[in-house]
């Protein structure tokens, strides 16, 4: 029997044809109702303004072909289905699935005005449906095995609990997830033109989204454990609390990181048309990059504790009051890191390596944050997108940084924990003036080098090789320890001074400037070039002087561990203080003076005659100094030597200070001091 219409006549507003209608259905009105497990068959319904069919219970659409015009309706619900039924929504028209029913095999056109809402736990089955109006899941609704196409101009909403299934989405117009939606395990297309949005606390779970066109992430949605391709055309968004979870992203247009977004555990590859931009307050939190294109920061965006690999042709950028927070930066041959836009004039990242170039401008790098080992093998240096020089170094953390590349940064070297070891010849900045922290370590590790300058109370290790220091023409203190058997050369015009004990045993040659030593180098011999100054009151090796040896007026002694050579034209320069006596010079060996100048000068007035001075004390002096020259027109000075000492005596000669008063209130002065 045919289920009743209370509408009979010819111009009834809908109409059901079929032969095997079940036949406890009801019509009502305007209304056709099946329940149970009545079945519609292959009827064809048309449903004009205000009719609809309902399925109730158990009931299915079977094959029916259900076209609902302006206002007509479909009502599926209890746990009736669609079946393989063909469906025609149209303007104004409402297909409905609540409870558990589902829209099972059916085939369902949604035309432009049209709506079809799944509720509760309804679900669209495997569904084949070409949308061009709007489709919304509600409720703790699915999408199931769908097959959704939606055209330009159309919607697809999620929201509350609802989820996407493992549906397939094409997706031309509007798809948006809302609440605590989810994708589910979907395969979602966002052509060109189209937009996909996630909102609210709605995730894209583990779904594999294709982009072509716009991909957003707001509030606090997540991108979760998605596969998100990101094609040339596309871009990809997340901005307020959003966060790409733990997504795998392949990105070849635009993604980018605003607000306090955050990129999560997420691996991106980004290609090398990409762009990844972050922005805000955005973080790559703990994400793994892979970047073949550019990866920019500005604002007070950071790099989190993510890990960059900057590849051949990529580009990492940081600019303005950006961070690299704890990352752990990494480059390939070609790639580089540019930190040269960093406004506030220092950055911190967690570790830096590979044969890429890190770009400082005039900005600090500080790295070493996150306790690894690494070794660069490329270039650090001044210079980059934004330009400047004087960009510094500083090493900090538990781990060892080694430099094996051609280093050329002009500022500052700070190795303040850790260790900073030189993985080549010449791989330290010639230009740099390196401090060597309390605790920390600069590790030669055999490599000859060659740096601006050296201070700190940290420790060198020379290992075999040789350090030169000094091109900078600073004046240094270092109060460290230098051990090894390598050793020191000091250039420049500058004074660098010893206070440590150091333990190295390779020689110390003093080429230009001063070497003062207060500490003791007692372990190396030392060899004092023409025109340069070895000092101090500490101890040194055997020692060769063809330039100066002066001692300054500070009571202490100059011990030399060894033989002293003064060389012939070499000087010992010696400060006399009538309170406080000579600057002694002890000798543990032979000390040879022939053909050496004795050059004193006087701080303070004498007013004792006949005072006497030892500034020499070796075990055998060989040799007379050969002369002695002094800025003391009324003091005769006379050597005197013994086996193995020099004393120098200091009396008042006959010298009238009249004879060299210059004008005549001079020479009236100098007549009432004689």
């Amino acid at each position: 029997m045919n289920p009743k219409s209370s509408a009979s006549d010819a111009n009834a507003p809908f109409a059901i044809t079929a032969d095997d209608v079940a036949p406890e259905s009801t019509s009502s009105g305007n209304v056709t109702t099946y329940q149970g497990t009545e079945s519609a068959g292959d009827a064809a319904i048309t449903n004009n303004e205000n009719d609809r069919v309902e399925f109730l219970d158990q009931s299915t659409a079977a094959q029916a072909t259900i076209v609902n015009n302006s206002g007509g309706s479909a009502h599926f619900s209890d746990q009736s289905t669609a079946g393989s039924a063909f469906m025609t929504n149209n303007a104004d028209s409402l297909i409905e699935f609540t409870d558990q029913s589902t829209a099972a095999g059916s085939n369902i056109t949604n035309n432009e005005g049209g709506k079809i809402s799944f509720d509760d736990d309804a679900g669209g089955g495997n569904a084949a449906i070409a949308n061009n109006g709007a489709i919304a899941f509600q409720g703790n609704a699915s999408a199931e095995q769908a097959n959704i196409v939606s055209n330009a101009g159309a919607t697809v909403s999620f929201s509350g609990n609802a989820t996407a299934g493992t549906a397939q989405i094409t997706n031309n117009g509007g798809l948006n997830f809302e609440g605590s939606s989810s994708a589910g395990q979907s395969l979602i297309t966002n052509n060109e033109g189209a937009a996909t949005g996630f909102s609210g606390n709605s995730s894209a779970a583990t779904a594999a989204i294709t982009n072509n066109g716009d991909v957003a992430f707001t509030d606090d949605a997540t991108a979760g454990s998605a596969s998100i391709i990101n094609n040339q055309s596309g871009g990809v968004a997340f901005s307020g609390n959003a966060s790409a979870g733990a997504a795998f992203m392949a990105n070849s247009g635009q993604l980018d990181f605003a607000g306090s977004s955050s990129a999560g555990t997420a691996e991106v590859v980004n290609n090398a048309s990409g762009v990844v931009t972050l922005s805000g307050s955005a973080t790559l939190a703990n994400a793994s990059v892979n970047n073949g294109g550019l990866v920019d920061f500005s604002g007070n965006a950071s790099a989190g504790a993510a890990t960059i690999v900057t590849g051949p042709a990529g580009r990492t950028v940081f600019r303005e009051l950006s961070s690299g927070g704890t990352a752990a930066l990494e480059t390939n041959l070609g790639g580089t890191v540019d930190f040269s836009g960093v406004s506030d004039g220092q950055i911190e990242v967690g570790s830096i390596q590979g044969p890429g170039t890190y770009y400082l401008g005039g900005v600090a790098l500080v790295v070493g944050g996150n306790n690894l080992s690494t070794t660069v093998d490329g270039a650090i240096v001044d210079g980059g997108l934004s330009g400047g020089t004087g960009g510094s170094l500083v090493k900090t953390g538990g781990g060892t940084l080694t430099l094996s590349g051609p280093n050329t940064y002009t500022g500052a070297t700070d190795v303040s924990g850790g260790v900073l070891q030189a993985g080549a010849a010449g791989a330290l900045s010639a230009r740099s003036d390196f401090i060597v922290g309390a605790g920390a370590l600069l590790d030669l590790a055999g490599f000859d080098q060659t740096i601006g300058s050296l201070s700190g109370t940290g420790s060198v290790d020379l290992a075999t090789a040789r350090l030169t220091t000094g091109g900078n023409d600073a004046d240094t203190v270092f109060g460290g320890t230098a051990s090894g058997t390598g050793g020191l050369t000091k250039t420049g015009a500058g004074t660098m001074e010893l206070a440590g004990v150091n333990a190295y045993s390779g020689m110390t040659e003093v080429e230009q400037g001063e070497l003062r030593v207060s500490g003791s180098i007692a372990a190396s011999s030392v060899r004092v070039d023409a025109g340069a100054i070895l000092s101090g009151n500490g101890t040194v090796g055997a020692t060769t002087v063809a330039g100066t040896l002066a001692r300054e007026n500070d009571g202490g002694t100059l011990s030399v561990a060894g033989d002293l050579v003064l060389g012939h034209g070499s000087t010992y320069s010696l400060s006399l203080d009538p309170n406080a006596g000579a600057s002694l010079l002890t000798v543990n060996g032979t000390a040879t003076v022939e053909g050496s100048s004795l050059v004193v000068s006087v701080i303070g007035d004498f007013t004792i005659e006949g005072t006497s001075f030892r500034i020499l004390s070796a075990s055998q002096v060989i040799g007379n100094f050969s002369d002695v020259q002094s800025d003391m027109p009324f003091i005769d000075l006379a050597l005197h030597y013994g086996g193995g000492t020099v004393d120098l005596d200091v009396s008042r000669n006959n010298t009238d200070f009249t004879s060299v008063a210059e004008t005549a209130n001079q020479r009236a002065v100098a007549g009432a001091l004689a």
